[in-house]
C-alpha cells in the first residue's frame, strides 16, 4: 500500500497522468483494498482523468456508489468521511468549470473550502486556485488575481514547490488577459524554470501553452509557434487529449497568422474534432469561431457565416464569455453583407461584455466602429473609436501591434 500510494504520488507530479490511470485500475481490482484506499484511489483516478480530459468518466464520482462507500467508512472515521467529501466536491467542481457551468462550479468550490478551512486549512490552496480559474473564465480578472495570490501566500508558507508554479502559471493567464505581457511572460517563465526543475511534464505542456498565447499577442508568431509545437508533443506523449485539442486550434491560429492557410485549416479542424470528441464545448465553441474568421478572411461568406453562429450558439448555450468576442466579428461580417440590422442587435447585446478583458475588448470595439461606418452612423462610430482608443494606450504594445494598425485604418474613414 505504502509504495503503491508513492508510485501513483510521484506519477501525479511528473505527470503522465494516463500511467497513474492504469496503476490505479490495477490496484481497485484487488478485493483485499481497504475502503477508505479504494475511495482515496478512485478520487485520485478522477482527478487523472480530469487531466486527460475525460470529463464524463471521471463524472462518475456523482454515483450513488461512491457516496455508499464514504457512508460505509466507520463512526470513527467522521472528520476523513468529511475530508474525502472535500476532495469529491473539489474534483466535481474542476469538471464544471472545465464545461463551463461557471456558477455550479464556484457553489462545490465553497462547499469544499468550508470542510477544508474547518479541518485542514493546508489543503484550501488548491480549491483557492480552481476558484479563482473559473473567476478568470467568467472574465472577471481582478477577483482571481486577488484569490490566485491568496493561495500563492499559502504555497510559499508551505513551501510547497509544484503548487507554487501552478499559481505562478495561472497569475500569469490573468496577466496576459489584462493585457500587461511583459509581467505575464516573467511568471510564465518563472513557473516554466519550476516545471522544468521538477519535471512535471504536465504543467511544463500547460505554460509553454501560456508562452506561446503572450507571444501570439506580441506578434512574434514563429517563437509562439515553437512553444506551442513543443506543448504539443508533450501533451501527446502524456494522452492529454484536452491539452492535444486546445493546441491544435491554437497551432491553427498561429499558422494562419503566418499565412498557411492549408495548414491552419487543418489544424482547426483536428482540434474542432478533438473538442467534440471530449465534450469540451467551450473549446468546441472557439474553434467554430476561429473557423469563421478564417473562411471570411478569404471571401467565403456563407461558410464563415454558419460557423460564427454555431459558435455564438453554443456560447450562448453555456454563458461563455468568449460570445462577446466572437458576437463583434460576426457582425463586422454581417454589416459587410449590409445585413445591419442583425449586426446592430449583436452589438447592443455584447457591447459592455468584455470590459474587464481589455485586450479583447479593444478588438471587438474595432469591430464596432466597423459596423457603425459601414451601417453609415459616423457619430456612433467616433464614440467607439473613442473607446477603442482609450482601451489599447492601457495596454502595453508595441507601437506597430496590429491594433494600432486597425485604429488608424479606421480613422482614415472619417477623414
Amino acid at each position: 500500500r505504502i509504495f503503491g500510494d508513492f508510485l501513483l504520488n510521484l506519477l501525479l507530479m511528473k505527470g503522465p497522468a494516463q500511467s497513474a490511470i492504469t496503476l490505479t485500475d490495477n490496484v481497485l481490482m484487488r478485493t483485499e483494498i481497504s475502503n477508505d484506499l479504494r475511495i482515496q484511489l478512485v478520487l485520485k483516478r478522477a482527478r487523472c482523468l480530469v487531466l486527460v480530459g475525460r470529463l464524463d468518466e471521471a463524472r462518475k464520482l456523482e454515483d450513488e456508489n461512491y457516496c455508499d462507500g464514504i457512508d460505509l467508512l466507520g463512526a470513527d472515521d467522521q472528520n476523513q468521511r468529511f475530508l474525502l467529501e472535500a476532495e469529491r466536491l473539489y474534483i466535481l467542481g474542476d469538471i464544471e468549470g472545465a464545461q463551463a457551468y461557471f456558477e455550479k462550479a464556484l457553489g462545490l468550490f465553497q462547499q469544499a473550502l468550508d470542510i477544508y478551512q474547518r479541518l485542514a486549512p493546508d489543503r484550501q490552496g488548491q480549491v483557492l486556485n480552481g476558484m479563482a480559474i473559473v473567476h478568470a473564465k467568467k472574465g472577471d480578472l481582478r477577483s482571481a488575481q486577488e484569490i490566485f495570490e491568496r493561495a500563492l501566500f499559502q504555497a510559499n508558507s508551505l513551501g510547497n514547490i509544484l503548487f507554487k508554479g501552478k499559481l505562478l502559471s495561472n497569475l500569469g493567464n490573468v496577466y496576459d488577459s489584462l493585457g500587461d505581457l511583459q509581467k505575464a511572460l516573467s511568471y510564465f517563465h518563472q513557473a516554466h524554470d519550476i516545471f522544468t526543475k521538477i519535471e512535471n511534464t504536465q504543467d511544463l505542456a500547460n505554460v509553454l501553452g501560456q508562452l506561446s498565447s503572450a507571444y501570439n499577442k506580441m506578434e512574434e508568431y514563429s517563437k509562439a509557434l515553437a512553444y506551442r509545437l513543443e506543448a504539443l508533443e508533450y501533451h501527446r506523449t502524456i494522452g492529454n487529449k484536452s491539452g492535444l485539442a486546445k493546441g491544435s486550434t491554437d497551432i491553427g491560429s498561429l499558422y494562419e497568422s503566418l499565412n498557411q492557410t492549408d495548414l491552419a485549416l487543418e489544424f482547426y479542424q483536428r482540434g474542432l474534432t478533438l473538442h467534440r470528441s471530449i465534450g469540451n464545448r467551450t473549446g468546441e465553441a472557439i474553434t467554430l469561431g476561429a473557423l469563421g474568421a478564417l473562411y471570411a478572411a478569404h471571401d467565403q461568406i456563407k461558410d464563415s457565416i454558419e460557423f460564427y453562429r454555431q459558435s455564438i450558439t453554443i456560447c450562448e448555450q453555456i454563458q461563455f464569455p468568449a460570445v462577446h468576442y466572437f458576437r463583434g466579428r460576426f457582425a463586422e461580417i454581417l454589416a459587410r453583407e449590409s445585413q445591419f440590422e442583425e449586426a446592430l442587435d449583436l452589438i447592443r447585446k455584447s457591447e459592455n461584455g468584455l470590459v474587464n478583458i481589455p485586450f479583447r475588448m479593444a478588438f471587438f470595439l474595432c469591430n464596432c466602429i466597423r459596423v457603425y461606418q459601414l451601417a453609415n452612423q459616423p457619430d456612433k462610430a467616433r464614440m467607439y473609436f473613442k473607446r477603442a482608443q482609450e482601451t489599447v494606450a492601457k495596454l502595453k504594445l508595441k507601437k506597430n501591434h496590429k491594433l494600432y494598425q486597425q485604429l488608424k485604418e479606421l480613422e482614415d474613414w472619417f477623414e
